[in-house]
């Protein structure tokens, strides 16, 4: 779709931004109706569109989350209750080396606490799992049992709480890569000398030997790629993200 802005008589064609495919890994797109399959307003299945086959699926009703239309930019999302709702992924391969991963989320809590927060991916016992971590509002990916810790250097500003933003993750497969929210500047991590241990098999929870910590709030879009992308290339993905949604 190619969009017309008219300021008088003047007539700007805008093109919108092409998303990248190469190296894409899996990609979950709420506004793509195809991929979304309902039991009323309940979400049972979320089929990757990346071509990879690596479908979300809900079989438990209690565990369903549930399609929001048209809640954001004019298109569907996703709404976890934080309680149980979740998807379980058919995935077995382990992103250990070279990843990225863009998501468009709203999290759904006010002010600070002492759970663990929003998870937008996850694995057992934290192999690879990445969230909003509500106790200081930043963007978090856990290494099993908590025992790596990545935690990027962007807060969410005071109040700041409840809206949509886009979230986005590049590991390079060294001790450092970048996490950065809605295109801010960006803010570095480190960890210890290991990478994920199992493949991601969630989204909206991971489960870990204290307990089970889920999505509170919701989701638009998330895309994986396999590899590292640079600031070029992720400024191409946000900028696709912000056109379609809005945020």
């Amino acid at each position: 779709m190619i969009g017309a802005i008219t300021a008088g008589l003047l007539s700007v064609e805008v093109t919108p931004p092409v998303l990248p495919t190469a190296n894409m890994f899996a990609r979950y797109d709420a506004s793509n109706a195809g991929s979304i399959t309902l039991s009323g307003s309940n979400v049972t299945a979320w089929n990757d569109i990346s071509g990879n086959s690596r479908h979300a699926a809900q079989v438990v009703s209690t565990a369903q989350p549930t399609l929001a239309t048209a809640s954001l930019n004019g298109l569907n999302t996703i709404t976890f209750d934080g309680n149980s709702d979740f998807f379980d992924v058919v995935n077995t391969t382990v992103l250990s080396n070279n990843f990225t991963v863009y998501a468009v989320v709203k999290s759904n809590w006010t002010g600070a606490g002492t759970t663990s927060g929003t998870t937008i991916i996850g694995g057992a016992d934290s192999a690879f799992t990445w969230y909003i971590n509500k106790s200081d509002s930043r963007l978090s990916l856990d290494k099993t049992l908590q025992a790596s810790m990545l935690m990027s250097s962007n807060i969410l500003p005071s109040g700041d709480v409840n809206v949509w933003r886009q979230t986005d993750l590049t590991w390079s497969g060294t001790y450092s890569g970048t996490q950065r929210w809605n295109k801010a500047a960006a803010g570095s991590f480190n960890r210890s000398g290991y990478a994920p241990t199992a493949a991601f098999n969630t989204i909206a929870r991971y489960t870990s030997t204290a307990a089970d910590y889920f999505m509170n709030g919701s989701i638009a879009e998330i895309i994986i790629y396999s590899t590292a992308h640079d600031s070029t290339t992720t400024d191409t993905v946000e900028a696709y993200l912000t056109y379609k949604w809005g945020v």
